[in-house]
């Protein structure tokens, strides 16, 4: 060999070697830095129902904690929809869930185009609660709804609490990632402290 490739081939071993150091010292700057830090999760108080949501899951804003109707709305606009909660008046009778959420099949289905999907039992801290699902067209789009319906965590005296995500149909993963979160919010769900 040449004088010269000598020289190339020695400049090219030693950039090679440069260009190694430089990736593991980016490498090392990288593993030394703090993995970043998950926000701090975010409660939401609602006056009007007595109730807060201890953390709001992450896949869900807050739009409004004012007047009698909670408002939240997927974080991602793209995914479109609406989920509310609510708590009625308090029932001295009682509620009878297993009615409540048999009524509400009734009422989905007798929608334009409408199909009750089903409901669940569900075991919560607080007691039982029951899911209702159907889905409806309107103006031209099928949408889907859920329902949950639970005991208000402030036993003295029965109060309907009722969680609905309306939101456009989708398949059934899209469905199943709706029910979770509706799932989620329930079991964030507390009283709030009885105001002095």
């Amino acid at each position: 060999t040449s004088p010269e490739e000598e020289t190339t081939m020695r400049r090219r071993a030693a950039a090679i070697v440069f260009a190694a150091a430089a990736l593991a010292a980016l490498a090392a700057c990288r593993e030394s830095q703090p993995p970043p830090v998950a926000p701090a999760p975010v409660r939401v108080e609602h006056p009007a129902s007595g109730l807060a949501i201890a953390a709001l899951p992450a896949s869900l804003r807050l739009v409004s904690a004012d007047g009698p109707v909670l408002e939240l709305a997927p974080a991602d606009p793209a995914r479109g929809g609406r989920f509310t909660l609510t708590a009625g008046d308090p029932e001295p009778g009682g509620i009878n869930l297993i009615e409540v959420v048999r009524a509400a099949g009734v009422e989905l289905a007798a929608r334009p185009e409408g199909a009750f999907l089903g409901q669940r039992e569900l075991i919560t801290s607080t007691g039982h609660a029951y899911s209702a699902r159907g889905t409806w067209v309107e103006d031209g789009e099928k949408r889907e709804e859920l329902r949950i319906y639970a005991l208000h965590p402030e036993r003295s005296v029965d109060r309907l609490v009722t969680l609905t995500y309306v939101y456009p149909a989708g398949d059934r993963e899209e469905s199943g990632e709706r029910f979770n979160e509706g799932l989620f919010v329930l079991g964030e769900l507390e009283k709030l402290p009885a105001a002095d």
